[in-house]
């Protein structure tokens, strides 16, 4: 298992820019990292119908490791049904 970045952020920063649980055992969250995030899914598994969740765990290379404070007050990946968010500028 490869270990996030580090970061400070809140629950509700994260939670904002698309972020959730991707393993509470790590304390890792991950986003869906780019807009056509359905295509490089169905390049990657054949298949572009399995959802975020699968997405953010096996896919994404936006992952972060967090404090276990705020992994707490996140919700779980396969909860949540977010696709791409574009983060501010």
């Amino acid at each position: 298992m490869s270990f996030g970045k580090f970061t400070d952020k809140g629950a509700e920063e994260l939670t904002a820019l698309g972020y959730s649980v991707v393993s509470r055992r790590y304390r890792q969250v991950a986003r869906v990292d780019r807009p056509d995030w359905q295509k490089r899914m169905k390049q990657a598994a054949g298949r572009g119908d399995m959802g975020p969740d699968w997405y953010r765990r096996c896919i994404s290379t936006d992952v972060l490791t967090v404090t276990q404070d705020v992994m707490r007050a996140m919700t779980n990946s396969r909860d949540c049904l977010r696709g791409y968010v574009e983060p501010p500028q």
